[in-house]
């Protein structure tokens, strides 16, 4: 069962809907293990070379505006406010 599910107390969602969530949790860990790996080599090539601060800022930037329009589309799209779904203050604790 994945995770979010065993944390929110969610068991009766049918079988279906588990599988979808299910997918939707691997995906998600799969896209955080490319994140670190980008986020690891980024302060690497920066602690090799200060120089490197632009190139790299630009490609962090590049995906986050890419990433946030995305979902700004998708939201436009599914007339639902994905952002809207995620607790933000509990993100900075």
């Amino acid at each position: 069962m994945p995770e979010v599910l065993e944390q929110s107390g969610i068991s009766g969602v049918c079988a279906k809907e588990d599988k979808k969530l299910e997918t939707v949790d691997q995906h998600l860990k799969q896209a955080f293990s490319h994140l670190r790996e980008a986020l690891d080599l980024s302060i690497q090539m920066v602690q090799n070379d200060t120089n490197a601060k632009g190139s790299v800022g630009r490609l962090w930037e590049g995906f986050l505006g890419e990433f946030f329009n995305m979902i700004r589309v998708k939201g436009k799209e599914s007339r639902l406010n994905l952002l809207s779904f995620v607790k933000f203050p509990s993100l900075w604790k």
